[in-house]
């Protein structure tokens, strides 16, 4: 399936929040406005999705700026050997507050700093690990094509203010997808969800 597939209505409103920023001050309109004008292109940098991956998976949420984000990547190093550490996941977590909020300081902190600045501070965690020391990324990736992506009628007609979005992209060799989902029972969803519980086990990150 090459076309995005996107399964989210989000309506826009104000650029205000319950949430505050333990900052010297509290957040102008100018200040989410450019959080939500750099919130997708922080997140392409650091979490990367669709590029050489085979699968990618990222979860975020817009306006509650707050909640950490999940990232992972699988990919193929040689699909020729299967014997010799063939598939690679990489995590990346952030360290401390989230993404978004660690940007939202940074740039109330400094608005003339350009994008990449604000980027160079974000502190995130990588992590690196392979099918021989974890067996789960070898299962759940033959698992995928299992998963499927098939939404209720109920969920097509409902519209859902600033929902957890769940981004997951594949490529194979007959084709490729990239969705973006609101629904947290999408069999596919629940794969990415217990295929990051998983890795975070094999990291042994708490």
């Amino acid at each position: 399936m090459k076309d995005m597939l996107v399964l989210v209505v989000a309506a826009t409103i104000a650029a205000t929040s319950i949430h505050s920023v333990p900052q010297g001050r509290t957040p102008s309109d100018s200040d989410w406005d450019w959080l939500a004008q750099h919130r997708l292109a922080a997140f392409d940098n650091l979490m990367p999705i669709g590029r050489t991956d085979t699968v990618a998976y990222r979860r975020y949420r817009d306006l509650y700026h707050d909640e950490s984000e999940r990232y992972f990547s699988i990919s193929l190093k040689d699909v020729s050997d299967f014997g010799r550490d063939p598939v690679e996941a990489t995590v990346v977590l952030p360290l401390g507050p989230s993404i978004q909020q660690q940007m939202l300081q940074l740039h109330m902190k400094d608005p003339s700093a350009t994008l990449q600045s604000v980027l160079s501070r974000v502190n995130v965690r990588r992590l690196v690990t392979t099918s021989s020391r974890c067996r789960a990324i070898g299962d759940q990736f033959r698992s995928l094509p299992a998963a499927g992506i098939g939404l209720p009628a109920k969920e097509l007609n409902s519209v859902v203010m600033h929902p957890v979005l769940h981004r997951i992209a594949a490529n194979w060799s007959n084709g490729q997808f990239d969705a973006t989902l609101s629904s947290a029972q999408q069999p596919i969803v629940m794969w990415a969800v217990r295929t990051h519980e998983d890795l975070l086990k094999c990291l042994d990150v708490k």
